[in-house]
């Protein structure tokens, strides 16, 4: 029998729901920025930001500006707000799946090599498995 030698990761919706943070992340984005006067339902911004987000691509730094411009409401005090809870939000949302962990810290303990493949940004993806305090030996990325 042969023994299994390296398992291979995706990260996202993989080790952790990223599509849960990316929502609750965007959520509290929309609702800082009505916060700081944005005239806009809570429903409309957020399917419209969303929209944005997947037209970008998901991973985009510039999505909050591009829907603040295309509905002629950018203003710094509004994306700063925004900028902000999307962070605050990110980090409270950004768990491994239930056992993700444990099972990681098994497969590493009888010597098998932990490799993550992904499409994320090489740093942001860095700056999910840090903040989920996941450290792989050996990372690949395409």
């Amino acid at each position: 029998m042969k023994k299994i030698k390296a398992v291979l990761f995706d990260l996202d919706n993989t080790l952790v729901d990223f599509m849960r943070m990316k929502r609750e992340a965007c959520q509290a984005a929309v609702d800082a920025m009505i916060s700081a006067e944005l005239k806009m339902d809570r429903e409309t911004a957020y399917t419209r930001l969303m929209r944005i987000y997947f037209e970008v691509g998901i991973e985009s730094d510039k999505a909050f500006t591009k829907f603040l411009e295309s509905e002629g409401h950018f203003r710094r005090k509004l994306l700063a707000a925004a900028i902000n809870a999307y962070l605050m939000a990110k980090n409270d949302y950004l768990k491994p799946y239930p056992n993700v962990k444990q099972i990681l810290q098994k497969l590493k303990k009888i010597g098998v090599i932990l490799v993550v493949v992904t499409d994320a940004p090489k740093t942001k993806a860095y700056q999910r498995l840090m903040a989920m305090n996941i450290i792989f030996r050996f990372c690949s990325w395409l």
